[in-house]
C-alpha cells in the first residue's frame, strides 16, 4: 500500500492505528536529531543510573571497604594489587566484547520455536516452556528491553564495575565461576521480566 507518514513525538512513542495487526511493515527512520533530543535522552536515563550509583556506593561502604581493609594488612599487599587492577581490566573488556551476543539473544527469542536446543543451554525446559506459551504482545515487551542498548550498557557498566569494586581474592574466586553461559543467563533473567517469566540462575 502507500506509505504512511508519521513523526515521533517528545514521548518517543508512535501509535499508528491504520496499522492492521499480524500483517508485515517495513519502517523506515529518517531521524532529524538535534542536541536537545540528545539531552533529552541522557536526561531520560540518570534515575537508572542514580540508582545504581547509590547502590554501587552503598556495597563499597558496607562490604567491600571493610574487606580491602583487611586485605591491606595481609602480605605482598602491593603486587597482588597490580595483578588485581590488570585482571579487572582484562574481564571489563571481556564483559564490552559479550554486547555483540546481545544481537544473537535478541535473534534467539525472536525464533523461539526453531532455536529451542539452543534455548536449553541456558533455560531448563520448564522454563522454555513457559516462554513458548507467551503471545506476540508479551513477547514484544522482552524485545523492548533487549532493543534499549543505552539501558543494557548502562547495567553493564554497573555489572563491570561491581567486580572492580572487590578486593583480588573475591574478585578471582568470583571470575573464576563467571562464565560466557552465566552471563547470557544474566540477560535472558532480565529482559524476560518484561514478558512475566520467572527464570532463576541455574
Amino acid at each position: 500500500g502507500a506509505p504512511l507518514h508519521r513523526t515521533i513525538g517528545p514521548s518517543g512513542m508512535l501509535e499508528v492505528p491504520e496499522c492492521t495487526r499480524d500483517q508485515r511493515y517495513r519502517v523506515t527512520f529518517y531521524p532529524n536529531v538535534s542536541k536537545d533530543h540528545v539531552k533529552a535522552l541522557y536526561a531520560s536515563y540518570q534515575s537508572v543510573i542514580a540508582g545504581l550509583e547509590a547502590d554501587l556506593r552503598k556495597q563499597w561502604r558496607e562490604r567491600f571497604e571493610p574487606q580491602w581493609a583487611d586485605f591491606a594488612k595481609a602480605p605482598s599487599f602491593k603486587r597482588s594489587v597490580k595483578q588485581g587492577a590488570a585482571f579487572a581490566s582484562g574481564i571489563g573488556q571481556a564483559f564490552y566484547n559479550l554486547w555483540d551476543n546481545i544481537t544473537e539473544l535478541y535473534d534467539l527469542l525472536a525464533n523461539l520455536k526453531s532455536n529451542s536446543e539452543k534455548l536449553l543451554q541456558y533455560l531448563s525446559q520448564a522454563e522454555l516452556d513457559e516462554l513458548l506459551k507467551l503471545g506476540k504482545d508479551t513477547l514484544a515487551q522482552g524485545f523492548l528491553v533487549l532493543s534499549d542498548e543505552p539501558l543494557l550498557f548502562i547495567y553493564l557498566s554497573a555489572m563491570v564495575s561491581w567486580i572492580r569494586l572487590q578486593p583480588p581474592p573475591e574478585m578471582y574466586e568470583l571470575l573464576g565461576e563467571l562464565t560466557g553461559e552465566v552471563l547470557i543467563n544474566l540477560l535472558l533473567i532480565w529482559a524476560t521480566r518484561g514478558m512475566g517469566v520467572q527464570l532463576r540462575l541455574g
